[in-house]
């Protein structure tokens, strides 16, 4: 793992420890196809449906709230957000039944999916929301820290 990506986990996971009081990490797994790992993996193999994990996002952190283990997935962009990149993250998160999803970016969001998700209310929950969930989406600025969400 290189030196941005340790930078990068650090803020991510004092962003969920601030943002929603995750604190028993079980697990971090870095860019690694989750279906090749789901049996052999201590905590991965206890996630329903990890068989069915045939991606590979930047991170996926497993941890333990109420006596139950859940799971946040994250992937990253050095350059803008695009529409394929939304949907790639809420794909992932739908089928990992994840608690959580972040979708972080140096940039922000294109001009096309800034203007995607300004066309209705509706248009935006669809592409943001999976599961009664909401995918968040972060910028990660200059000072290695994660900023508010900026949809």
């Amino acid at each position: 793992m290189t030196s941005r990506n340790n930078f990068l986990e650090k803020a991510i996971l004092s962003y969920l420890s601030d943002s929603y009081e995750i604190n028993d990490i079980k697990d971090i797994i870095y860019k690694t196809n989750l279906e090749k790992i789901s049996s052999s993996n201590t905590y991965l193999k206890k996630i329903p449906n990890s068989n069915l994990m045939l991606f590979r996002p930047e991170f996926l952190i497993i941890f333990e709230k109420d006596n139950e283990l859940k799971n946040v997935i994250v992937n990253y962009s050095e350059t803008s957000l695009s529409l394929k990149q939304l949907s790639i993250t809420n794909m992932q998160a739908t089928i990992s039944n994840s608690s959580y999803a972040l979708l972080i970016s140096n940039l922000g969001l294109s001009h096309d999916l800034y203007n995607i998700l300004l066309i209705s209310e509706n248009t935006k929950s669809k592409l943001l929301n999976f599961k009664n969930r909401k995918i968040h989406i972060l910028r990660y600025n200059s000072k290695k820290e994660l900023e508010k969400e900026i949809y």
